[in-house]
C-alpha cells in the first residue's frame, strides 16, 4: 500500500493484524528533499503485482525527476529500479510519467549523450532494469564518433567498437559486428555484465573492457601499468589508427 500527502511517500505493509510502514535507506535519505507532483500505482514489470511510480522536485532541481519503487520478490524490499541509457545506469529518471497503457517515459539519453529527447522506458526482466528506448526506435546522433578512450557507448563507433563486438559474439551473444555501438551492442554488453557479475549500466568502461581483453602479450600492452590494455595503448602496439585500422 502507497500512502503520500505532500512530503514524502510512505509504504505501508500488512503484518496480518496491522498496517507498519517500509523505510527503505533510500527513502530515508531522500524524505526530506522531496516535494511530490505525480503518483501512480502500475504494473510495470509485467509480473501481476503493481509497482509504485513517484514524480517529484528535488531540493534545488530545475526538472523533476522520478523513480519506480518495486519489491522485489514480493517481500516488500522497496528499491528504486535503476535505469539504463547512452550515459549509463541511474535509480531517478527526468520527467517520468505513465501513459496506460503504453507504458512509463521519460526524458534522456536513448543515444549520444548530447542529445536529449522523449524515451519509452522498456523493462529488462533478466536484470531488472529499466532500459531507455527512442520513442522512434532509433536512438538520435548528431553523429557517430569515432572513439579510442573508455568508456564506449551508444552512438560511438570504430575499430574498439568492432573488438567489443567481437568480444560479445565469441562469449556468445548476439550482436552485429558493424563497429557501431547502437541499441543491438547495448543490449548485448548488458548481458555480457550480468553473466559476469559487472554493473550492469550498458557502458563499455574500464571494468568491462578489461574482462573482454585481459592486459598481456604484445597485442594487449599495458603500458602506464594501471591494470587496461586501452584501446590507445592497443593501437600505439597494432599500428591502428584513431580513424581506423585494423587492430
Amino acid at each position: 500500500m502507497f500512502v503520500s500527502g505532500n512530503g514524502p511517500p510512505h509504504l505501508l505493509a500488512w503484518t496480518g493484524s496491522e498496517w507498519e510502514e517500509v523505510v527503505t535507506s533510500t527513502m530515508a535519505a531522500e524524505a526530506a528533499a522531496l516535494e511530490i507532483t505525480d503518483r501512480w500505482v502500475w504494473d510495470v514489470t509485467g509480473d501481476g503485482q503493481p509497482e509504485v511510480l513517484v514524480q517529484f522536485y528535488a531540493d534545488g532541481a530545475m526538472r523533476p525527476f522520478g523513480g519506480v519503487l518495486f519489491a522485489g520478490n514480493g517481500d516488500c524490499s522497496w528499491r528504486w529500479i535503476p535505469t539504463v541509457d547512452s550515459c549509463g545506469s541511474h535509480q531517478l529518471y527526468e520527467s517520468l510519467a505513465l501513459d496506460p497503457p503504453r507504458g512509463v517515459f521519460g526524458s534522456g539519453f536513448s543515444g549520444g549523450c548530447s542529445v536529449r529527447e522523449s524515451v519509452s522506458l522498456r523493462w529488462i526482466a533478466a536484470h531488472e532494469i529499466l532500459l531507455a528506448e527512442a520513442m522512434g526506435g532509433v536512438p538520435t546522433c548528431p553523429d557517430y564518433e569515432n572513439r579510442l578512450d573508455l568508456p564506449l557507448f551508444v552512438c560511438t563507433e570504430g575499430w574498439p567498437v568492432s573488438m567489443v563486438q567481437e568480444a560479445l559474439l565469441a562469449s556468445g551473444f548476439d550482436v552485429d559486428p558493424d563497429g557501431f555501438y547502437g541499441p543491438g551492442t547495448q543490449l548485448a554488453v548488458l548481458q555480457y555484465q550480468a553473466s559476469r557479475g559487472l554493473p550492469i549500466d550498458g557502458l563499455v568502461d574500464d571494468q568491462t573492457w578489461t574482462s573482454m581483453h585481459p592486459p598481456g602479450g604484445p597485442y594487449f600492452p599495458d603500458f602506464d601499468g594501471d591494470g587496461v590494455s586501452t584501446p590507445r595503448e592497443i593501437g600505439s602496439a597494432t599500428g591502428a589508427t584513431e580513424y581506423g585500422g585494423d587492430w
